[in-house]
């Protein structure tokens, strides 16, 4: 799942995840995706200290993202790819908080909490924008899309209970217009990918995206 194809919702180093060798257990978190079963065995969770990413306007952003797949190594994906590479034959969800200062002041760190779809992009009185997104994509062999994904633009809630800095706990329920519902628990390590990556991937895009066995 590349950043590139989940920001259209919104107009989305070390060898190991979250500084372990040890694999997290399959998440619990999974659903339906265009009428079939989505049981992924793999998920990473991004944090995105809050920098100067420049996307809305010259204040800080911040972000906390999600990444379930249906193949192993997504920590590593994001990590060799800079975020722009999407695993083949694969089903990959993200879900995703973004918050931004829109007046170039900083912006507050996303804690646990509970964030939904209803207000997303909103701006408050002190400048402070916050987005809530989700998507699904859905890979054949050589990374083209399957009939019937990806999706984007759910609408839901995400409950972080624990943010970092070694992992992301909560759960979250998500519904697309399609009738594609992702819901569950989770409890994923963060993945040690660049910031600064992530950022270009949100900023700009991916000028080219690499598909990966």
């Amino acid at each position: 799942m590349t950043l590139r194809r989940s920001l259209t919702a919104l107009a989305f180093a070390l060898s190991a995840c979250g500084g372990s060798a040890t694999p997290a257990p399959a998440p619990s978190f999974g659903g339906i995706v265009a009428g079939a079963s989505f049981a992924p065995v793999d998920a990473a969770g991004f944090l995105m200290a809050p920098m100067a990413c420049d996307r809305l306007g010259a204040g800080t952003h911040t972000m906390v993202l999600l990444q379930f797949s249906t193949a192993s190594g997504t920590c590593a994906l994001a990590q060799d790819q800079a975020f722009c590479g999407e695993r083949a034959a694969a089903v990959s969800a993200s879900v995703a908080i973004e918050r931004e200062n829109v007046n170039g002041g900083t912006v507050p760190a996303i804690g646990p909490g509970t964030y939904g779809s209803a207000g997303t992009g909103m701006v408050n009185a002190d400048g402070i924008v916050q987005f809530f997104w989700a998507s699904v994509d859905r890979n054949d062999g050589t990374c083209t899309a399957l009939p019937g994904g990806p999706k984007e633009g759910g609408t839901g809630t995400l409950v972080l209970e624990e943010v970092g800095p070694s992992r992301l706990r909560g759960s979250a329920s998500i519904v697309f217009d399609d009738g594609s519902e992702l819901s569950g628990p989770f409890d994923v390590a963060v993945c040690a990918a660049s910031s600064a990556s992530q950022c270009a991937s949100l900023k700009s895009g991916c000028s080219a995206v690499t598909c990966v066995p």
